[in-house]
């Protein structure tokens, strides 16, 4: 096991690369798309090669931090604040300095200059499983660069509280439990902000002034379908101006509680399934962080 270290400003993360065995836990893109192929009257092209290539990492891991006294309490708690951190430093605004990203494995140069992968509203993916306390599984899109423009001071700092839950969705007119077979994950990026090319042989990043991608997808089942169901049917369905819903995981996962609004065509998902009387299964809840 080797972690990936990234820091930039006050952060400094480690990421343990970490998967299952013969999956893949580091991957390297590199690619030239600006070069330009000019069709000629020979058999094979001309080429030009002046512009920025690509280089785009992608990045397996998981958040565990078991070497521990009390894994009932620190461990739990320590795996937690790192997924929590990792989220703030894709989320906040480079503020003109790039991520340095350092492997220690022969293949990888020292200090590469790194952003959240450009274009991309789920550059960071964490899991958090049912039956798996602290244990975070993370997936992670990061696009090297030259230099970063802009300087956007922009800082992210997720809601964090202690406690044990549960997980609860706070509407105007009813508070639904979210307790039974629950998997939750979490997806940051800054989609707004751009790569840009120019005669350096990476290019460049600039990180724009804009929203970033926050959002919850959560999974789960409940034994009283009349009631959680209709609930949240209604709860997304009716419209809700400018007052958001609430997200609180009452300090499950080390987390507090969130502005949220139903996102996507998709936003509620509800299932029957054979063979399971009583209980309906609730795939999709897809929920934005929003203002």
């Amino acid at each position: 096991m080797v972690d990936a270290n990234l820091s930039r400003g006050g952060f400094d993360i480690d990421l343990p690369l970490i998967g299952e065995p013969g999956e893949q836990v580091s991957n390297v893109t590199i690619g030239k798309p600006n070069q330009q192929i000019h069709n000629t009257g020979s058999l094979n092209p001309r080429f030009t090669d002046q512009r920025s290539g690509i280089r785009e990492h992608q990045l397996l891991g998981r958040l565990t931090n078991s070497n521990v006294v009390d894994p009932e309490n620190d461990q739990r708690k320590q795996a937690y604040a790192t997924a929590a951190n990792l989220a703030d430093l894709i989320k906040s605004g480079l503020n003109g300095s790039a991520i340095t990203l350092n492997i220690p494995l022969d293949e990888y140069d020292s200090d590469l200059s790194v952003v959240p992968q450009a274009g991309q509203e789920s550059a960071l993916t964490l899991e958090y499983e049912p039956g798996a306390p602290a244990n975070v599984g993370v997936q992670l899109g990061l696009s090297q660069v030259d230099r970063v423009l802009g300087t956007i001071n922009q800082t992210a700092s997720t809601p964090t509280t202690t406690g044990s839950g549960p997980i609860q969705i706070i509407g105007p007119n009813s508070t639904i439990d979210v307790v039974q077979d629950v998997s939750i994950s979490r997806q940051v990026g800054r989609p707004n902000s751009e790569i840009g090319t120019d005669t350096a042989e990476l290019p460049y990043f600039t990180d724009r002034r804009k929203t970033a991608y926050d959002a919850f997808e959560i999974r789960f089942q409940s034994s009283d379908p009349s009631g959680t169901v209709n609930n949240i049917a209604d709860m997304f369905t009716n419209q809700l101006a400018n007052n958001p819903l609430t997200l609180d995981f009452n300090g499950l996962y080390g987390l507090g509680s969130f502005s949220v609004t139903p996102q996507g065509s998709d936003a509620l998902r509800h299932i029957r399934t054979t063979g399971i009387e009583g209980e309906v299964v609730i795939p999709t809840i897809n929920l934005r962080v929003v203002k």
